[in-house]
């Protein structure tokens, strides 16, 4: 037995609202409800007052949870901003490396062998400054662990 879902306006009619609640329609039925009311706010707020008209009101949850669904939206924000200016970042980093070993310096063509030197001079630039680099991070780090004071931290160790 076919029912009639909807009424000469387009909206669900009483029997299509029974229908649902009883769960008395069809796969079809169901699907064609379902769909207009993923459109229909008239037709969702009547079938919402007519699931609460028992409670009388519809339940509010037992912990408020706007707070944690905006932390985690500012959370992913900032990680997202933080990702996309970290990549400006790195970009700009390595655009000023290249421009400070002379990468982009205008040459006139010249002939194989000063090409040659050129680029093995932007190559021993790029070598220096990364060694540079390198040789303060190793630096640093050996700094670090030089001076970090374990003493008393395990059993049967006193600090001195």
């Amino acid at each position: 037995m076919q029912q009639q879902l909807f009424d000469s306006q387009g909206h669900l009619t009483e029997q299509a609202f029974q229908g649902l609640m009883q769960g008395s329609l069809s796969e079809y039925e169901r699907l064609k409800t379902a769909e207009h009311m993923a459109q229909c706010d008239r037709c969702v707020l009547h079938y919402t007052q007519l699931l609460c008209a028992d409670e009388g009101e519809l339940m509010a949850p037992p912990v408020p949870q706007a707070d944690g669904v905006f932390l985690r939206i500012k959370r992913r924000l900032r990680q997202s901003a933080l990702s996309r200016y970290g990549k400006v970042a790195i970009a700009a980093s390595l655009a000023l490396v290249l421009w400070t070993v002379g990468a982009f310096q205008m040459r006139t063509p010249l002939d194989q062998s000063k090409m040659t030197q050129g680029l093995q001079n932007v190559s021993q630039n790029i070598s220096a400054h990364t060694n540079h680099w390198m040789e303060q991070f190793s630096n640093g780090f050996s700094n670090f662990w030089n001076n970090l004071d374990l003493k008393g931290v395990f059993q049967g160790e006193e600090k001195e």
